[in-house]
């Protein structure tokens, strides 16, 4: 069996056996200081816990639920008066502002070492549960070795799963571990110094922004503010995006919690039976180089994306596309309506299905990017697993397996897929990916790994996409931006339907230079543009797209 055939057949055996999937969910872990403050936060009857639930840690309260908890301990604030209907303190906010953040950043840091120190905490039980099965093991195996022959004993040792080397590769770790532990733990008390230094600044900050009205909101507010009101604002920052998949902005909290255009799919429509979004975007192409024919492209694109409820675990979702060209020479496009999504969407146990046509994407896009035709699993905790098995928008059949893990500063992703032969009888070919995104500040840096069975006339195989990225949009936030810098090198065997506005598609293979940049002009109003200098990898020839758009999202 090829390798094509093993993961097929791999791919299949999972989808059928989805339903038996039990005891996991997808999701970021809840770092411990979370917890902590919302517990302090319902022992003040500021956040109310849901039924039955008395201790949020040992509910195992998900990334989901705690933001919904955050929204409903607002609203709670703003009863009490202590924050105004625009979301803003109803305190001076010319130093106070800036005092809050550090906090809030204070708060942040401490969360996120205390979740790496967590983690070790949590390697170093396992392994001192394995030191202790060794132990036994190996005590015996010792006991054993001395009782029987010096011919016998080879023959024992293979028996004995369990080496000295391995026994003592859990003995070293156990030791790396306690190293990083101590060092962690001199972090740690630098990290609550710096929070409580932090926290004590912005208390006397409000305090000498309005003593009279602080004095009259502390007698009538049971002094909410000096300590509840900082542990919203820490929460709203570490569950930013699960607040804006509910309709909450990152910096400023909504009066409701509707849908937000910005939100993922998987959380469409948390309340109403029936739903819906959309995107208007205007974009203009001026492609040329020696590659292909230059022309223009300029086109008005229009998505609107539905939701029905069918019951509290599945729903019917779609997405109507429609398109209009302007230029006469949009190398042969024309317009198009299309209801180009169609699909279930769901869970079953611990899996979360998509079933028909939905939106996948692998690598970051650099390999597949559009609509796919089948059945799409994921199930994990840690580490989330994805399977999918159907066929692609140009009707190649498609099977694939990839495995994600999402820490506070990076995220890894791997995964495998094959690709038959489509309706335009390109090469079947089996594409395997490695990534790793690598967060600080306000930077990011990423590189993607990317190999094909499928070589092109020059045996090229094996190709890397390499990213670098500075600010975050927010199509929420006005004035928000974000720059990005690429490195292409991919054979013809390495993607499939490219995600980029480049000309990807026009050559077999290429190489080169992407940058983008976007900016918010007004909340939900996006600007972009981007431009692309690549060469085809065989024969060096030119191919380079200047593209803009803008974008306003309802």
């Amino acid at each position: 069996m090829d390798n094509k055939q093993l993961l097929k057949v791999s791919t299949i055996m999972f989808l059928a056996a989805m339903p038996m999937q039990t005891g996991f969910t997808a999701s970021l872990s809840v770092p411990s200081w979370a917890y902590d403050s919302v517990q302090t936060l319902a022992d003040d009857s500021i956040i109310n816990l849901p039924p039955g639930v008395t201790d949020a840690k040992q509910a195992h309260l998900n990334r989901n639920d705690m933001a919904l908890l955050v929204i409903g301990a607002i609203d709670n604030l703003k009863d009490k008066g202590v924050y105004a209907s625009s979301g803003h303190k109803s305190v001076d906010m010319s130093s106070v502002a800036k005092k809050a953040q550090i906090f809030s950043d204070a708060v942040y840091e401490l969360g996120r070492v205390s979740g790496r120190y967590d983690a070790l905490v949590a390697e170093y039980t396992a392994n001192e549960n394995k030191y202790s099965q060794y132990l036994k093991q190996m005590e015996r195996k010792s006991h054993a070795l001395g009782n029987i022959s010096s011919a016998k004993q080879t023959k024992l040792e293979e028996s004995y799963k369990i080496t000295a080397d391995e026994f003592q590769r859990v003995v070293m770790r156990m030791g790396e571990i306690n190293a990083l532990k101590q060092s962690y733990q001199g972090r740690l008390i630098q990290l609550k110094v710096k929070k409580e230094v932090a926290e004590k600044d912005l208390q006397n900050a409000i305090k000498v922004s309005q003593p009279n009205t602080l004095a009259v909101e502390e007698n009538q507010n049971d002094n909410i503010y000096n300590s509840e009101i900082v542990k919203v604002d820490a929460l709203k920052i570490e569950f930013d995006k699960e607040l804006r998949d509910l309709g909450m902005a990152a910096s400023y909290v909504a009066g409701s919690s509707a849908i937000s255009p910005e939100a993922d799919a998987d959380t469409v429509a948390e309340g109403a039976k029936y739903s819906y979004t959309g995107e208007a975007r205007f974009s203009y192409a001026n492609n040329s180089g020696s590659a292909i024919d230059e022309y223009r492209q300029s086109r008005l694109r229009v998505r609107l994306y539905g939701e029905a409820k069918l019951n509290k675990d599945w729903a019917a979702r779609g997405m109507l596309e429609s398109n209009k060209y302007f230029l006469d020479n949009n190398n042969g496009e024309t317009d198009w309506v299309d209801f180009d999504r169609y699909y279930l969407h769901g869970l079953t146990g611990a899996t979360t299905l998509d079933i028909g046509r939905f939106g996948y994407n692998i690598a970051d896009g650099n390999v597949y990017d559009t609509s796919f035709n089948g059945v799409k699993a994921s199930v994990g905790k840690a580490i989330e697993y994805g399977f999918i098995a159907g066929q692609t928008s140009d009707k190649a059949e498609t099977y694939g397996v990839t495995a994600k893990y999402k820490s506070y500063d990076y995220d890894v992703e791997v995964g495998v897929h094959s690709f038959g032969a489509d309706k335009w009888d390109s090469a079947e070919r089996l594409i395997a990916h490695g990534g790793m995104n690598y967060y600080f500040n306000n930077f990011k840096l990423g590189a993607i790994y990317l190999h094909s069975d499928l070589k092109d006339s020059a045996g090229n195989k094996d190709g890397y996409v390499g990213t670098f990225s500075y600010g975050k949009l927010k199509t929420w936030e006005k004035g928000t931006y974000e720059f990005q810098a690429k490195y292409y090198r991919q054979p013809l065997g390495t993607y499939v339907t490219h995600t980029m506005s480049g000309l990807a598609g026009k050559v077999d293979g290429f190489k080169g230079l992407g940058f983008f940049f976007y900016y918010t002009i007004d909340p939900n109003v996006v600007a972009g543009i981007e431009y692309y200098r690549l060469r085809a990898l065989l024969d060096e020839r030119q191919a380079n797209t200047l593209w803009g758009q803008i974008s306003y999202y309802f």
